[in-house]
């Protein structure tokens, strides 16, 4: 039986895309969350990773706030595990939404900028998730210099959940070397 995850990035709830030329519902990320939540709900995702800058911090998260909690009822009332971190954009504000313990499946990892791991069960398997979180906007030293690696159980599947510059070591946005 397979275990179904879905990860995803730099959402920026509250900013319209720039990919996209017109003003449709369409050209807002609000759509392309509605779209994420959705998706993992036809297809029983049974975990969402979400590895930072979920929300956009240029518009005070006003416009983020009510969407995102909206996707994630709907999540949370359907069983889906969800593991987040924070990154530069939402570092200050995810922490706010998600640590309210409002919602039993769902998880900000690694606040303050410590490593943190959760075990998740699903399907008979042991899912150890590792996540890092912005403490705040500007992170110049790489995260996974912290990293204690006496932490993986060898016996669990691993994942990492970090937002991060790759291979940008003068990135004042966490930057990790792609070895590490």
């Amino acid at each position: 039986m397979s275990i179904k995850i879905l990860t995803t990035a730099d959402i920026h709830l509250g900013r319209k895309s720039s990919a996209i030329n017109d003003n449709t519902k369409k050209s807002s990320t609000q759509y392309i969350w509605e779209k994420i939540t959705e998706y993992s709900l036809k297809n029983k995702i049974d975990i969402l990773l979400l590895s930072g800058d979920i929300i956009d911090s240029k518009n005070c998260y006003y416009e983020a706030i009510g969407p995102l909690h909206a996707g994630l009822k709907k999540l949370n009332d359907n069983n889906i595990k969800v593991l987040a971190v924070s990154g530069n954009h939402d570092y200050d504000v995810l922490a706010q939404i998600l640590n309210k313990n409002e919602f039993e499946n769902i998880k900000l990892l690694g606040a303050d900028g410590n490593w943190e791991k959760q075990t998740i069960s699903v399907k008979n398997t042991n899912i150890d998730i590792f996540g890092w979180s912005y403490p705040k906007k500007y992170i110049t030293q790489n995260p996974m210099s912290s990293f204690n690696n006496s932490e993986i159980n060898p016996n669990n599947m691993s994942i990492g959940l970090l937002h991060a510059d790759l291979d940008m070591p003068e990135s004042k946005y966490a930057p990790v070397k792609e070895s590490d």
